[in-house]
């Protein structure tokens, strides 16, 4: 999410004014969230009903899932909700799982927030591509090789930026359901917080929009009486 502190001044007469200071936040996009965890190959059931993945959004506002794609490099391809008339929010600083099904008695035993389809996309144990795009063709990404893949273990991102190299093996004390390792739609087993930068807050400025008025002022000021 990109947001920026503004500082209005205006001139009337030889008056300048201070209008307002504002923050203008650009809404989020699919680029701003992050993939936590990979579930590619479960072992309590089989990959085309327990396979799931997890969104995490670090960002203060929800973002809406509809029409967003999910695809790799090959053929895979699903779209969220294409025709969806209601919002399917990821809330700000909320966990998303993706899956297969959402039926605990044959998924493993977890909650699935959304569930696509194993003919559109499927995650390969071999090495595949998590590519999600949404409506402005911002693109939010996940490599991984086979070494990546664990039977009936996931991986969460323990650091940043998101490559392979910073995903880590779910602790074997973190099962789920009937008896997989990972920690769907929760907190990891590292607990993992992105880093974000502080921004001006709206005392700091105004107080420089202060400063530049009364700047200006005495520059003012000072023409005058030469």
């Amino acid at each position: 999410m990109d947001v920026r502190n503004k500082v209005f001044i205006t001139r009337s007469g030889s008056f300048f004014i201070l209008i307002a200071s504002l923050s203008t936040a650009q809404a989020t996009v699919i680029s701003d969230l992050l993939i936590t965890e990979v579930m590619a190959n479960p072992s309590a059931v089989y990959d085309n009903i327990g396979e799931w993945f997890e969104l995490f959004n670090p960002t203060r506002d929800d973002f809406n899932l509809n029409q967003v794609i999910i695809t790799d490099d090959g053929f895979k391809s699903h779209q969220i909700n294409p025709t969806g008339s209601l919002p399917l929010l990821i809330k700000s600083k909320g966990y998303f799982v993706l899956a297969l099904s959402s039926t605990k008695t044959l998924n493993g035993g977890f909650k699935a927030d959304y569930v696509y389809d194993y003919n559109d996309f499927k995650l390969a144990n071999n090495g595949d591509e998590i590519i999600l795009i949404d409506s402005l063709n911002n693109e939010l990404r996940l490599d991984y090789s086979s070494s990546f893949v664990a039977s009936g273990r996931s991986r969460e991102l323990v650091s940043m930026p998101m490559s392979q190299v910073n995903y880590q093996l779910t602790a074997s004390t973190e099962t789920y359901g009937d008896g997989d390792i990972g920690t769907p739609g929760a907190p990891g087993s590292v607990q993992f917080a992105p880093i974000s930068v502080a921004e001006p807050s709206s005392i700091v400025l105004f107080i420089l929009a202060c400063m530049l008025y009364f700047a200006i002022q005495f520059k003012i000021q000072v023409k005058r009486k030469t």
